[in-house]
């Protein structure tokens, strides 16, 4: 009888020390979890911020050339070189998105202009003062806009003013007899317009707003050989009079040019929305027309490079 106490201290004992044993064992294996619940963690986080690392590197490599129509439009010239009696001169583009035809600077929107000329003239032998006329032309009337007499004494021209003029107009430049013209810097800038859109016969004026593809007076310049995504969105409006316009993707390769696509847009339906795919070569340029005087709303015009065979 004496013995049966110290059984029972010894059970409890036991008993005591089996469950310490499993709760050291219970404790064990949460902190075991625990750790493996952070490593878990700590190693999606790493795969998370590896993948979004990559992410921000590949940004710039998969941005696509995005193109829009530039609200600022203008032409900056200069011209070295002799003028011919009877002969606009030879003014060609150094910079800006003005197109330049023959000398003639083509006036894409109505509105109101800011213009720019200086220049040295000078007279030949036996020549006192020769007229400098900057003219412009509507449809087939020509009109003088400005003109200035320069005298052999005083060769410096000067000019800042303001002009309206309208869409399809063209500017020239002329003098009334042969002279030598030296650092003549020409610039036309567009400072409010009323009619700003899409003329038949000139491509769209577009610029690049984002990416890597350059352009070139509205033309887009292809760099390598490949497979393109095209996306052309915009809403065309066409003026009155007139029920239906074709717009048109055209693409020159060297000296052909071909359409790549093309959409009739009538005056009830003014959305255009393409999505495609086409293989372009390395220096083919992509450009947009009208047949026909149009107003262009909002567009996007975004280019992709998605396999390339030569880049």
């Amino acid at each position: 009888m004496e013995g049966e106490p110290d059984a029972e201290q010894g059970a409890a004992e036991q008993m005591h020390s089996q469950r310490q044993a499993e709760e050291d064992g219970w404790m064990l294996w949460q902190g075991g979890q625990v750790r493996n619940t952070l490593h878990l963690v700590s190693a999606v986080a790493q795969w998370i911020l590896l993948l979004a690392c990559l992410i921000y590197l590949g940004i710039d490599f998969l941005q696509p050339s995005t193109v829009r129509r530039d609200k600022v439009l203008w032409t900056h010239i200069r011209y070295t070189g002799g003028s011919t009696r009877g002969v606009a001169v030879n003014l060609t583009a150094e910079s800006g998105f003005m197109q330049i035809r023959n000398g003639s600077i083509l006036i894409p929107c109505d509105g109101l202009y800011l213009v720019s000329l200086k220049s040295f003239i000078y007279l030949p032998k036996g020549e006192d003062w020769l007229k400098l006329t900057l003219q412009g032309t509507h449809k087939t009337i020509s009109s003088t806009l400005w003109d200035q007499f320069v005298h052999s004494n005083d060769s410096r021209v000067n000019l800042t003013t303001v002009l309206y003029l309208f869409r399809e107009d063209s500017i020239t430049l002329w003098t009334d007899c042969n002279a030598n013209i030296s650092d003549l810097t020409f610039s036309l800038v567009l400072i409010a317009d009323n009619d700003c859109g899409s003329t038949r016969g000139v491509a769209v004026n577009l610029t690049a707003e984002s990416g890597f593809m350059q352009i070139r007076n509205g033309s887009i310049l292809i760099p390598c050989d490949g497979l393109y995504l095209v996306s052309l969105k915009s809403f065309i409006y066409l003026p009155k009079g007139e029920d239906w316009l074709k717009l048109t993707l055209q693409g020159t390769h060297k000296t052909i040019s071909s359409t790549l696509w093309d959409q009739f847009v009538h005056s009830n339906d003014s959305r255009v929305n393409l999505t495609t795919v086409l293989y372009l070569f390395r220096e083919d340029s992509i450009t947009l027309w009208t047949d026909c005087n149009a107003n262009i709303s909002d567009l996007t015009f975004s280019l992709v490079l998605i396999a390339d065979n030569d880049c």
